[in-house]
Formats: structure tokens, sequence, C-alpha cells
């Protein structure tokens, strides 16, 4: 199988990126327990580097935030993948767990 040859009007994957996009507020990994008493667990969360718009999904699924900072505010317990997205196509992503 060959490929065509590369467009001409497409701009190189990530090459008006000057920062890479990176994704802070949560570790990869993290294990978040909500605050005694507490219905929800809150967390800030920052996106910074990376070029224009940002997009936010949540498992799979689009948050309605957009932007460099989004809030998330967890009910369920449960494993959670959070995937941020720049306008040229980085991404930055974390699993965390909801205990």
């Amino acid at each position: 199988v060959r490929l065509p040859p590369a467009s001409t009007i497409c701009p190189p994957y990530g090459h008006d990126a000057q920062l890479p996009l990176q994704l802070t507020g949560v570790r990869d990994g993290a294990i978040i327990k909500r605050l005694p008493g507490a219905a929800e667990a809150t967390l800030p969360l920052q996106s910074s580097g990376g070029a224009g718009e940002r997009w936010w999904f949540l498992n799979g699924e689009p948050l309605t935030e957009r932007g460099r900072n989004v809030t998330l505010h967890l009910t369920d317990k449960g494993d959670y993948q959070l995937l941020v997205m720049d306008d040229v196509g980085q991404m930055a992503t974390v699993k965390f767990v909801m205990q």
C-alpha cells in the first residue's frame, strides 16, 4: 500500500505549536477521594502550551466547557480518562480513579 503525497494545503502535524500541550491539576494514575461529607470531588484543571482553542473529553465524551481551564465536578466512583486537545491536534491525557 502506498500513501499519497503530502497535501500542500495541510500544515504538518504540530508544526504551529510553540510548546507541547500539557495538562495539569491531576496526575496520571492519581486516586481522587471526596472530602468527608462532600457529595462531589472538585478538580480544577489547566492546560498550557499548545496553540489556539482547547477541547476537553472525559471518558471519550466531550465536555461543554472549553478553554485553557476547566473544573470537573465528579460524583461517581470509578476509572476516568481525561483528554485535552488543541487547534493543531496535540493531545494530553491522564487516567485517574475516583474512590
